[in-house]
């Protein structure tokens, strides 16, 4: 029996192909930026979070990438019918997805936070004093960093005697 895609379908389709190129784009910068670092392109530091060392964390990507591919080809997840037959997975998967992507917005928001409380552009822009409290409570978790000694010189000239 053969499935036609519905309009659904279609629009869940390009929602993960769309989702597979921008990866893949992003992939193909980050590897662009270390090996030949376009002027157009961000320094390495702006897209490498340095978690995983680079040379696990391309291959990791690249399979990312195929499971994606695999995913977004597969007729039974475009038609919905793969979240039907495995109720429980699907649940699963969706709970996980969700915890991802709440941690992902914490830590856009908390990178964006830093951004702007050390912004010379937005003195006393609203979002400055939220952006504040954020890095203030991050901060506080952190140890503090060790405080510099002061050395003080005695410029008194000494009476030679």
């Amino acid at each position: 029996m053969k499935h036609r895609m519905t309009r659904g379908g279609r629009e869940v389709a390009v929602l993960l192909w769309s989702c597979v190129a921008l990866f893949g784009a992003r992939v193909v910068g980050q590897f662009e930026a270390l090996v030949a670092s376009p002027p157009w392109l961000p320094d390495m530091d702006a897209w490498y979070s340095g978690l995983l060392p680079y040379y696990l964390l391309l291959p990791v990507q690249i399979a990312l990438l195929m499971i994606m591919a695999v995913v977004a080809w597969n007729r039974r997840v475009r038609t919905g019918r793969f979240a039907l037959s495995r109720p429980g997975v699907a649940r699963v998967l969706r709970i996980l997805a969700t915890v991802y992507f709440l941690a992902m917005v914490v830590r856009l928001l908390v990178d964006v936070g830093e951004k702007i409380t050390t912004s010379p552009w937005l003195h006393d822009a609203p979002l400055k004093a939220v952006a504040s409290a954020i890095t203030t409570e991050n901060k506080a978790a952190a140890p503090a960093a060790p405080a510099t000694e002061k050395v003080v010189t005695d410029k008194t000239p000494k009476a030679e005697g």
